[in-house]
């Protein structure tokens, strides 16, 4: 083949490649045209973000009144009314001689073996609001019964009607175990704290009461936190005092045995928070609660030494504190900790000896909480602080040089660092409280409080003059007080202070009207006019801006 026909071969093939891509441009083409047809025809879809599933809005739930008042509210109400007719009814045979003491007992617990069959039918029927309630009902029957038994008719011996009733409880614990129900616990757990009352003979046994009540709240504890019943973690650390509190208040006696009691109750909640957090909310605000509940038992009772009782109790927390200072337990082992110190110093100080170190404490504490943002300690802190501040402002100076100067002196530094602190820490505050609300309240309190100072040291250096003269001084005071502010307000550009100046100003002018004025001479009446006129001119003079 010669060059000539390569070349003419080459040209043909180009030829058809270039008819090839022709027509498959125009096949692009065509397909594009189409589609885009079909886009204008077809309804616009709204875009939906990739990896987003699609938040539809939760329906409302419609609450069902008549289920709730009818399967759960008025059998609990109803079976108070049956008790109440039963117990009547015993009344009414009773008076007119029918039945004797031995037919009460036995119809007392055969009521009750009525209540748990029927009880248990309903169970058995999926009707459980009702089944707990014929079974608590069944219980409350047990229990009195058996106290008429043992302490009205002197059938049933103590012993026999102790463990009686203690096996009562146990099977309300097992059926609320068995139908996971925290009523019929709850129930049961108040009978259970007053077995001791409705038998003669053990409420007298201060070890037997004491130990009694002890072990039993130890097993609701574990009950509560093992079926997370968190009314029933209540009512159990709750109903202990007031079962040892009835005791006391009976007897009068055993408050060495019951302080212990106490004391072992809230060693345990705390091993508790330690080893189970279940409901750690509720559990770190019932820690909190118990504690303060402990020491008021300790200062109540003079056996116990309330100080060596506080300081055991603050280097405890602070040790705990220290080491879950990483985790959220420091919020709740902190505030217990202030609260135990503000405490002592309360008990080793005099009352009014206590504030300066009460103010101190506050502010570290509040350190403490805005560092930690622990809400709790800055609530125990701000309470600390507010306690030493009450102390301080309403015990009055007596003269200059003395304790209350310094603690208004403290007072007046604290508030001032205490509106640097929050500024300084005003990420925290910003989302939960209103930050610029704060700082004008803590610049108007302090701005009173320190020309309630200065009016105080005026009064009491000057208390051996005339009348007329500690007037005078008071408001040279206030005049000076007023000055400083407006030149502070210009130094630092602040017009909150430079307005606050003026109006101590003004205040200033008003004592000197209508107090001072008439028992001053003119001759000193014209002096503090020219000092006031030339103060207010050329305090004037430095509004002015270039």
């Amino acid at each position: 083949m010669t060059n000539e026909q390569k070349v003419q071969e080459l040209e043909e093939r180009i030829q058809k490649l270039e008819s090839e891509v022709g027509r498959l441009t125009e096949l692009v083409k065509e397909t594009k045209d189409s589609k885009a047809k079909e886009r204008e025809k077809a309804p616009i879809q709204p875009r939906i973000a990739p990896n987003r599933p699609i938040q539809h809005p939760r329906p409302k739930k419609d609450i069902d009144y008549e289920r709730l008042i009818g399967q759960v509210w008025l059998p609990r109400i109803f079976i108070i009314v049956l008790l109440l007719g039963v117990l009547w009814g015993f009344k009414a045979l009773i008076d007119v001689g029918v039945i004797n003491e031995i037919v009460r007992v036995l119809l007392g617990y055969v009521a009750s073996a009525l209540l748990l069959w029927f009880g248990y039918h309903q169970f058995r029927h999926k009707r459980n609001t009702l089944g707990q309630v014929l079974y608590g009902g069944a219980i409350v029957v047990l229990i009195l019964s058996t106290f008429a038994g043992n302490a009205l008719y002197g059938l049933i011996p103590g012993f026999i009607a102790f463990v009686l009733n203690v096996l009562w409880v146990g099977a309300g614990i097992y059926f609320a175990h068995t139908h996971k129900s925290q009523s019929i616990a709850v129930l049961s757990s108040i009978a259970g704290f007053f077995v001791p009352f409705l038998v003669q003979g053990t409420s007298t046994n201060v070890y037997l009461f004491v130990g009694y009540e002890i072990l039993f709240f130890l097993g609701l504890l574990y009950f509560a936190l093992l079926k997370a019943y968190v009314t029933l973690y209540y009512v159990s650390t709750i109903f202990l005092h007031v079962s040892l509190l009835a005791y006391l208040m009976f007897t009068g006696d055993g408050s060495t045995f019951i302080l212990a009691g106490v004391i072992i109750q809230h060693i345990f909640l705390l091993g508790a928070f330690f080893l189970r957090n279940v409901f750690v909310n509720k559990q770190k605000a019932m820690l909190v609660s118990s504690f303060v509940l402990t020491h008021i038992w300790v200062a109540s009772t003079s056996h116990f030494d309330q100080a060596i009782f506080l300081v055991v109790a603050f280097l405890m927390y602070v040790g705990f504190s220290y080491v879950q200072r990483k985790t959220d337990n420091l919020h709740v082992f902190m505030p217990i900790a202030t609260y135990a110190l503000a405490m002592l110093l309360a008990d080793v100080f005099r009352f009014e000896y206590m504030s300066v170190f009460l103010l101190i404490q506050g502010m570290v504490a509040l350190y403490v909480g805005f560092f930690t943002r622990a809400k709790l300690q800055i609530v125990f802190a701000c309470i600390v602080y507010a306690f030493g501040a009450m102390i301080t402002i309403f015990t009055p100076i007596s003269s200059v040089a003395s304790y209350e100067t310094i603690a208004w002196i403290i007072l007046i530094g604290s508030m001032i660092a205490l509106r640097e602190l929050i500024s300084f820490f005003q990420a925290t505050f910003k989302k939960s409280y209103d930050y610029k609300a704060m700082l004008n309240f803590l610049f108007g309190s302090t701005a009173l409080l320190i020309l309630a100072f200065i009016t105080q040291i005026g009064n009491v250096a000057t208390a051996d003059y005339a009348q007329t003269v500690q007037n005078v001084t008071v408001s040279v005071l206030w005049a000076s007080y007023a000055i400083v502010g407006v030149v502070l307000g210009v130094l630092k550009d602040s017009k909150y202070v430079r307005l606050l100046g003026v109006a101590l100003l003004f205040l200033t002018l008003l004592k000197v009207i209508f107090i001072d004025i008439e028992a001053i001479s003119i001759f000193v009446r014209a002096i503090l006019f020219i000092g006031l006129g030339a103060v207010g001119v050329a305090l004037s003079r430095l509004f002015y801006k270039k």
